[in-house]
């Protein structure tokens, strides 16, 4: 069943119920059929279809309109999710580093009355309420996040287990969101916030009340591999990545982080290793921060990622952090371009120049700072600004 219908499809029969199931039925559609190159006579028949000239034209001028009354083709390329708890079977045993001490979980008068500092002690009851936790987020929180939020297809998912495919530009936002949904940082709204630090959720129900889901908590954590892949890669091989990845950004030093691996049709690949937070800040929305704002004549023009890679790859390994980002605000400086708005002076001009490149140097330092590889980490930003394109 198909919970997610982008915006920019729902617009043209939000009116009309006829259409709108129509269109619901269009997408239970394997997506290899809204690629043109589908429809050649060998593709057809080797999938068990006979093969109509006339009845072929037709569908690819079909498939022309609906690119162009949406505005863009669909992307070659698509995502695939592996993650999994960190730790686990500490959190099972009670062994955790952060395991909580009494004094987290009780009052704090009661808490005089222990002669030391105590952790909380290992029980049935807490072994139930983990059970209970997982089987809320496995069997529920993750479905809801991958179909419901976004338009993923959740293959598996098994206690602190989760397989999912994901179009290229929702594979990142899906990735975050299941991760702190995990431990708990969401809003009433179902959004992320990472001030929620109670160990439960509260949602609103769409009719109206609110349901307590409990979880694992704020130090519970999660760790992910993510594969970018054309359509016509091997699917075996994606699924083997998947996983590499996976085991990857679980050797970053404290976890909570992920991994990245893009798989270009040319062959080359291309990793970004990361935190999900950043010096207290979420590393996606850094991400995105970035990408909102590329623009060939109105933000940062796609030229940069290519010239501050040549630049960073000029510099010899263990190059202080300071030359870097000077490199960096004279790339941007040279690479942001504002249309100048009628009645704008032109110090208001300049200023609002300054105010981007002043904002998007701050994010691109945060992330410098943080990444293993940063001639990667602006590769991968190129190519996730390009995705849909390739």
């Amino acid at each position: 069943m198909i919970r997610y219908i982008p915006d920019k499809a729902l617009k043209f029969f939000e009116n009309s119920e006829e259409k709108r199931r129509e269109f619901v039925d269009f997408l239970a559609f394997d997506g290899q059929w809204i690629y043109e190159e589908s429809f050649t006579k060998k593709f057809l028949e080797d999938n068990g279809v006979r093969y109509d000239k006339e009845i072929v034209g037709g569908v690819k001028c079909a498939i022309r309109k609906i690119q162009e009354m949406i505005g863009e083709k669909p992307s070659k390329y698509f995502a695939v999710l592996a993650m999994d708890g960190d730790d686990m079977g500490k959190w099972l045993s009670g062994t955790h580093k952060n395991w909580p001490y009494w004094e987290d979980v009780v009052h704090s008068k009661t808490i005089e009355l222990f002669d030391e500092k105590t952790k909380r002690n290992l029980s049935p009851a807490i072994h139930s309420f983990i059970s209970k936790s997982l089987n809320f987020f496995s069997l529920k929180l993750v479905r809801d996040v991958i179909e419901f939020d976004y338009p993923g297809k959740l293959i598996y998912s098994g206690g602190d287990d989760v397989l999912a495919f994901l179009p290229l530009d929702y594979a990142l936002k899906a990735a975050e969101k299941t991760r702190f949904t995990f431990s708990g940082n969401l809003n009433e709204k179902r959004e992320i916030n990472l001030n929620q630090t109670n160990g439960y959720l509260v949602i609103n129900k769409e009719k109206g009340g609110k349901v307590v889901i409990p979880t694992l908590g704020n130090k519970a954590t999660m760790s992910a591999g993510i594969v970018i892949a054309h359509k016509n890669h091997d699917l075996q091989d994606i699924l083997r990545q998947v996983r590499a990845a996976e085991e990857e950004a679980k050797k970053i030093n404290g976890k909570d982080a992920f991994m990245l691996k893009i798989l270009k049709h040319s062959g080359e690949i291309t990793t970004c290793r990361m935190h999900w937070k950043v010096n207290g800040k979420r590393t996606v929305l850094q991400f995105n921060e970035i990408l909102e704002n590329i623009s060939e004549d109105d933000g940062l023009s796609m030229s940069f990622f290519s010239a501050m890679a040549a630049e960073l790859m000029k510099l010899s390994q263990g190059v202080s952090l300071t030359l870097v980002n000077s490199l960096l605000g004279r790339q941007l400086k040279q690479h942001i371009h504002l249309k100048r708005e009628k009645d704008e002076s032109k110090k208001e001009y300049e200023e609002r120049k300054i105010e981007l490149h002043s904002k998007l140097k701050s994010v691109f330092e945060t992330l410098f700072e943080a990444s293993e590889n940063k001639i990667d980490l602006v590769l991968t930003l190129r190519f996730l600004a390009t995705g849909r394109k390739r």
